[in-house]
């Protein structure tokens, strides 16, 4: 992706579903971002609102702004739109969950006709750069088996069995931490799917988390979970 391909897909994702604010509740759209060489230690993405026009500079975001700081396009290294993003605010005394949904479907069709690669699934829109991983979890291919795994109408069983599938095809467990991980990453701590996918890292983590259940016969070290990603970002 060049400067002007970023600064094409984020003219183009606002203009369809609006600038952005840093909070859930008060934004019309939402978005997940992370950079290379980020979070070594650990899986870190950062979340808000869409940048607006004003925003954006030739090489990167600038300082302040929905996003708070600057960032770099060419540091960029993975971000997604979900279809519907979620939060929790307090109503007559009562904490409850919300939700808004985004219309990945038109800023696809506008990215297609900007010639902007990228992937859509039911669930998400992303661009995704960083490089090196096992084929089993590269492509679109396991967008669709994910998707499929969170239509299932018992979801943890299904998202275990594909943890279990893709073992089988010989993806090593820090690969596999790292895939969930990244989904769960770019998933609101509001969103229904968090706590589950919480679950199915300690189950992929194996060891004394995973209380009898993991898929692996030792526990994943933070040493491992870093090597693997740093890897690939």
């Amino acid at each position: 992706m060049t400067n002007e391909q970023w600064l094409t897909f984020f003219r183009v994702s606002a203009r369809v579903l609006g600038q952005g604010q840093r909070r859930e509740w008060g934004s019309p759209s939402w978005c997940f971002w992370t950079v290379f060489g980020d979070g070594e230690d650990k899986m870190h993405y950062w979340s808000a609102g869409l940048p607006g026009e004003g925003e954006l500079g030739p090489i990167g975001t600038n300082d302040g702004g929905t996003w708070g700081q600057p960032f770099d396009f060419s540091h960029l290294a993975h971000i997604v739109l979900p279809r519907t993003f979620y939060w929790f605010q307090e109503e007559d005394g009562k904490t409850v969950r919300k939700e808004r949904n985004q219309n990945i479907d038109l800023v696809s069709r506008a990215l297609v006709e900007a010639n902007i690669a990228h992937t859509k699934t039911r669930r998400l829109l992303e661009i995704k750069l960083y490089q090196d991983l096992p084929p089993a979890i590269a492509g679109p291919a396991i967008r669709a088996r994910i998707d499929a795994a969170l239509d299932a109408e018992e979801r943890n069983d299904a998202l275990t069995g594909l943890a279990k599938a893709l073992r089988k095809d010989g993806v090593g467990q820090a690969d596999l931490y790292v895939l969930f991980a990244s989904l769960m990453a770019t998933t609101g701590g509001a969103d229904p799917l968090y706590d589950e996918l919480t679950d199915l890292l300690d189950i992929v983590c194996s060891g004394h988390w995973a209380k009898g259940r993991g898929l692996f016969a030792t526990q994943l070290s933070q040493d491992e979970i870093a090597q693997a990603r740093k890897a690939r970002f």
